[in-house]
């Protein structure tokens, strides 16, 4: 009987939406792109490739919940890989041969299901991690040293972000000063530290010394007022927040000459991260003074130590600069849950407390916060990032964009109050799409478009043709969602949790490539089977992720960091104490349901051909459904060699220098379908060998019989 034929030469993706295209798919699970196809290669196997040496240093770490991997150095010359879990921060230390694992910082906040897990952002003096509870860390990891020196050196590569309030100076007063008569002036103590004021005195002709000279009266006379205050300077360069300032005065005997105070102040050792002091003191602003500042607490900047060691600092200082003190430096928010570097600043929210607050440090010192450095925004605060030339603010329900002005300053306007997102881990920047997100309403969205040059800014949807899957994303756990965009696959990938799960269970991925190889399908697959608690990836693109459930009861099971690849296995298990690789994943192409342009006609199907690229003798299960039916029929299995050539020989079982294996070779597989008569029509392959889908056709026949009368 000879039919139409409708061809579909290319293949699309998932499409649930109906009426669907009939060129895409209803099910396109566990499949990549290659070859303009729908490749089966894919899986996952563990970080560490010694299959002997089973799951290795991971073996009793638990659920991994979250991982950056920081490129210190152009090519991977230095990739750090920071993850979490069981409340610890890790380095995955491999520079020094076998995997090692160095504990970075313990005790830290597990997060639950409604709280994301830690953001990683790079700065130029090292990673800075911030959860919203633990104190944010700056964490350099370079260098260890070896295997055995790591496990010590490891500690100095870690200290907590940001500058604290020094403590007030502490000050000897020294006769024959008088005792400090107010409380808030310093006091106890004595020693006799004076500096000559004679012009011809040894050393430097008296140009040291604090305060008056002298008194010519015979009553004590000449009060001398002075402050001082200390800040410290961090490994970054960057300045904290001055401390309470402390004040001395004191006058003169009647009738003394030649000498000016040296003051002794005791200043405060800094934290991990100080690496100098920077001491400020006002002018003399007591009444008597006649230098024309009276009244004048301004501080000044007098000295720097360039050390976080000595405690005593002698001011013999006549007069300090002309630089004013930086009064309004603040300090770095002490529970910022997210953070970003852009524009040579560091960005964060204000912490839990002030999740509306978005603070930004002084340009090139990501530690220095001057207190005038924030904006109020309108709603608390989800995610940070830059993207080229702006930087957008999430927040659960709304999106802002913060610009520069031709003066230097900043600006916040608000893109849109529609959507948001409680998912800060999927926010990635994808080329030829934008900046893609989980939505706050459980949909993928982008922001497209820009901000400069004329350009208009949009916030579109994009799995508005996946209803039936993104139904199933559990709303409660939207903050446990995970993405990431790879350069070398080409996707983006995203996970989340659903039908109520707690960690993430449905792998979407968006195959950028399809974008521009065939704008009309659609661009999406599915994964399962991916046990993904968080994702990044490597210098390459290669993408690692951390296993959502891990062994922390050390049985022999699955744990730690693993990489997905095109090797087909499902990681590794263990039978009889060895390690072995698992069975391959089971790759699903279910075409979308087609009603061959009227779905009030019945057609009778005669064939369907699938046009497959195969290794060899690959076994596909066939089978069909009708009138959106969940039964089905099915076919038989079916083996992807030429059905009149002579058998191909099959990868990696061909003996060499007896058969000539060269490349996937192009196969039709023809199918006879029975069906009867039906209304739509849809067939689905699934196999867990190798192959690449390219696209069918479908061979029909119709005597234009029309469906009966509906039921009453």
């Amino acid at each position: 009987m000879n039919g139409t034929e409708v061809n579909h030469p290319l293949a699309g993706g998932i499409q649930t939406l109906q009426p669907q295209d009939p060129s895409n798919a209803s099910i396109a699970q566990n499949l990549t792109r290659e070859e303009s196809g729908w490749s089966t290669r894919i899986g996952y196997e563990k970080f560490d490739p010694d299959l002997s040496a089973g799951m290795g240093a991971f073996a009793s770490v638990g659920a991994v919940y979250s991982i950056y991997v920081h490129q210190a150095l152009a090519g991977g010359a230095r990739q750090e890989i920071l993850f979490e879990a069981d409340g610890t921060l890790y380095y995955a230390y491999d520079a020094a041969g076998a995997v090692l694992l160095r504990t970075i910082a313990s005790d830290r906040h597990i997060p639950t299901i409604t709280e994301p897990a830690s953001t990683y952002t790079s700065t130029p003096h090292g990673v800075l991690v911030t959860n919203g509870v633990d104190q944010p860390l700056l964490v350099s990891l370079w260098p260890l040293g070896t295997s055995s020196e790591s496990s010590t050196t490891i500690q100095n590569c870690k200290r907590s972000y940001g500058s604290v309030t020094p403590s007030p100076v502490h000050i000897h007063t020294h006769k024959p000063m008088s005792t400090a008569a107010s409380p808030t002036d310093a006091g106890a103590g004595a020693t006799a530290l004076w500096c000559t004021s004679n012009p011809n005195s040894i050393p430097d002709e008296g140009q040291w010394g604090v305060g008056f000279g002298g008194n010519a009266g015979t009553s004590p006379g000449n009060i001398s007022l002075f402050e001082w205050a200390v800040s410290f300077i961090t490994s970054t360069g960057s300045e904290g927040p001055l401390s309470p300032v402390t004040r001395l005065t004191w006058d003169m005997p009647g009738s003394s000459a030649g000498f000016r105070a040296a003051v002794v102040l005791n200043i405060p050792i800094g934290p991990d991260g100080t690496v100098a002091r920077k001491i400020y003191r006002t002018k003399n602003f007591s009444p008597d003074t006649i230098s024309g500042t009276p009244g004048d607490k301004t501080l000044y900047y007098l000295d720097t130590v360039r050390e976080n060691v000595s405690d005593i600092y002698v001011d013999a200082h006549r007069s300090p600069s002309g630089i004013v003190a930086p009064l309004t430096y603040g300090q770095v928010p002490a529970q910022a849950r997210v953070a970003a570097f852009w524009d040579g600043r560091v960005w964060a929210d204000g912490g839990p407390n002030e999740s509306t607050t978005l603070v930004y440090s002084a340009s090139g010192l990501i530690e220095t916060f001057p207190l005038e450095n924030y904006f109020r925004l309108s709603s608390s605060i989800t995610k940070i990032h830059p993207s080229y030339g702006s930087l957008l603010i999430f927040r659960e329900r709304g999106i802002d964009i913060v610009q520069k002005t031709g003066d230097g300053s900043y600006y916040v306007s608000t893109l849109t109050d529609d959507v948001g997102t409680i998912s800060p881990h999927t926010v990635k920047t994808v080329p030829s799409v934008g900046v893609c997100f989980l939505g706050h309403d459980a949909q993928v969205y982008a922001v497209t478009g820009g901000v400069q040059g004329g350009a208009v800014a949009d916030v579109v949807p994009l799995t508005k043709n996946l209803p039936t899957s993104m139904r199933k994303v559990s709303k409660t756990a939207l903050p446990k969602a995970v993405a990431v965009y790879s350069h070398q696959w080409e996707e983006f990938h995203i996970y989340m949790a659903t039908n109520g799960r707690k960690r993430p269970s449905l792998g979407l991925v968006l195959h950028v490539g399809m974008l521009t190889q065939a704008p009309s399908l659609s661009p999406w697959s599915t994964r399962s089977g991916f046990p993904v608690g968080c994702i990044d990836t490597l210098y390459d693109g290669t993408l690692i992720f951390g296993h959502h459930t891990g062994n922390p009861s050390q049985s022999a099971t699955q744990a730690g960091l693993f990489i997905i690849s095109h090797r087909r296995q499902m990681g590794e298990k263990s039978v009889a104490d060895v390690w072995v690789q698992k069975d391959p994943p089971t790759s699903k192409y279910k075409c979308a349901w087609n009603d061959f342009g009227d779905l009030s006609i019945k057609k009778q199907i005669l064939y369907s051909t699938l046009w497959v690229m195969t290794t060899g003798s690959a076994e596909i299960d066939i089978r069909w459904y009708k009138d959106f039916e969940d039964t089905y029929t099915y076919e038989k299995t079916y083996i992807c060699q030429p059905p009149d050539r002579p058998l191909l020989p099959v990868l990696d079982t061909a003996i060499v220098g007896t058969a000539a294996y060269s490349s996937m070779k192009l196969v039709p597989i023809r199918i006879a379908i029975a069906n009867y008569s039906c209304s739509t029509y849809a067939w689905e392959v699934s196999t867990t060998d190798d192959i690449i889908i390219l696209g069918w056709e479908d061979e029909i026949t119709s005597k234009n019989i029309k469906v009966i009368a509906g039921k009453r």
